[in-house]
């Protein structure tokens, strides 16, 4: 895959008490009660007993993507085959490392958002051998920025700036992370530039775009602006997009706008999880809801404007799940996701059933465009 083409990456961690408990047989199964049109489901299995509930693109190869979970009763960041469910072991994660967000940078090079310990780390293999977990290939990649201990370093999505050609004044190869340092209203995106050579931020000592409620993601659209998932009950959720205009180095106040102030579009769903933006410039995110009292999670759908300051943009319900949350969307490459799309890019879903138990399950779903419909007209010889 093309490094100039911007890839959106998204994780979010699950709860303590879902990520540390294996799937339930009882666990009814994972499936879309409203699926959406033109598109084809699948599933990954991760084997039996596993969980994976944080995921990453492969940048080298779209048949694979990255999970972290419990594999095999260990936390563990495994490389996954989209088509087989084959499965290569790249980190047996030590107990001072809980992977909460992470996206991989190449084969060699991974980074990894550590809320429950309060520190970013970037994964590198410097000996070569496939994984990551060997003596220091493991480091602290710089020291976070907190102010709101104990609750202070909280988000769980993690995302790279691929392209130089973006509108963030951003050195291709930045790192963003999202921070809920601060509260409620301290929600922070941090970016760090040269992350394998000298890495600082940008700018220096403080976040890149702050002020939003509790984090439900970040993503970089197809024009390199930056795309932010706003959420925490009681509030809905929200999403932001903006861009440095002034070149300062951060995007300021007059330098982002809501693009959705209202994710479940005048429902009664609250909150936002599982951002992930496609190569077509459109948006998904999902939102806890009931249908017929029974909790379902909708996948909304939204398109990003061209136009900065264009106002609020319409919300379309994309999908219905039987499930109680939405931890990681991610896209499998930079291809086009539209219903016609021939050889499109494929939707990974990673998700827990409905509540009150939350189980876990042992398998992904996916959604595939069905291509353009091929009609063959037949004529009469005589």
């Amino acid at each position: 895959m093309a490094r100039s083409t911007v890839v959106a990456v998204l994780v979010f961690v699950l709860s303590a008490p879902s990520v540390l408990s294996p799937p339930q047989s009882s666990a009814a199964e994972l499936q879309f009660l409203q699926p959406p049109t033109g598109y084809s489901v699948g599933k990954v299995s991760l084997g039996e007993g596993n969980i994976a509930f944080a995921l990453a693109p492969d940048p080298a190869d779209a048949r694979f993507i990255y999970a972290a979970g419990l594999f095999d009763f260990e936390s563990r960041i495994v490389r996954l085959g989209l088509r087989t469910s084959s499965q290569t072991v790249v980190c047996n994660c030590p107990s001072t490392v809980s992977v909460g967000g992470f996206a991989v940078y190449t084969t060699d090079t991974m980074f990894v958002s550590d809320s429950w310990n309060h520190q970013l780390l970037v994964l590198r293999d410097r000996n070569a051998d496939g994984d990551f977990d060997d003596a220091g290939e493991i480091e602290r990649l710089i020291e976070p920025i907190l102010t709101d201990l104990p609750s202070g370093w909280t988000g769980n999505a993690v995302a790279i700036v691929w392209s130089a050609a973006n509108r963030l004044g951003l050195p291709a190869g930045t790192v963003l992370f999202q921070s809920e340092d601060g509260g409620t209203t301290g929600g922070e995106v941090l970016a760090v530039v040269d992350p394998l050579t000298s890495p600082v931020y940008q700018p220096a000592g403080g976040a890149f775009f702050a002020g939003f409620n509790y984090g439900g993601g970040i993503a970089v659209d197809a024009r390199g602006r930056l795309v932010v998932g706003s959420s925490f009950y009681p509030d809905p959720g929200k999403v932001w997009f903006g861009e440095d205009l002034s070149g300062d180095g951060a995007i300021g106040p007059d330098e982002s706008s809501i693009l959705v102030d209202d994710l479940a579009a005048g429902g009664t769903g609250k909150g936002l999880s599982g951002l992930a933006v496609g190569a077509d410039n459109r948006a998904f995110a999902c939102v806890n809801d009931t249908v017929s009292s029974q909790p379902v999670v909708r996948i909304q759908t939204l398109r990003i404007p061209w136009n900065f300051h264009r106002g609020l943009s319409p919300v379309e319900t994309f999908g219905i799940l039987n499930a109680g949350y939405v931890s990681s969307i991610i896209f499998n490459g930079a291809k086009s996701f539209a219903p016609a799309a021939i050889d499109g890019a494929t939707m990974v879903i990673a998700a827990s059933g409905p509540p009150p138990n939350y189980e876990n399950y042992d398998y992904l779903l996916t959604l595939t465009p069905n291509g353009p419909l091929r009609v063959r007209q037949w004529q009469q010889y005589e």
